[in-house]
């Protein structure tokens, strides 16, 4: 598969190949036999599904939400004019300018 050809919602198979993967390990590292062993595995499963979901998705949320904020600040120039230009030239997109910050955080 190419960089053209993946998919644009995330790589949710990669995450269930290695969360199955993991699982595997983590069974066949404990050898369950009780049902209490068996239970075990639940929050681990949950860890590793949560783990690997944060792992593959977040970089695609935050991908979506710079679209968003792009988005919004092309409607924003559109409606506002030269006053959001004015706005857009005073004020960081993101992160505040480390003098500005510094400033706001002396005592």
């Amino acid at each position: 598969m190419t960089h053209t050809e993946a998919p644009a919602y995330g790589l949710r198979g990669r995450a269930a190949i290695n969360v199955a993967f993991f699982l595997f390990f983590a069974v066949s590292f404990v050898k369950p036999k009780t049902s209490r062993d068996w239970r075990t595995l639940g929050p681990y499963t949950a860890f590793l599904v949560a783990l690997f979901a944060e792992m593959y998705v977040y970089p695609v949320l935050v991908f979506a939400y710079v679209r968003l904020a792009r988005r919004e600040e092309a409607d924003s120039r559109l409606q506002f004019g030269a006053a959001y230009l004015v706005y857009e030239r005073a004020v960081p997109r993101w992160l505040p300018r480390s003098a500005r910050l510094r400033e706001a955080l002396r005592p």
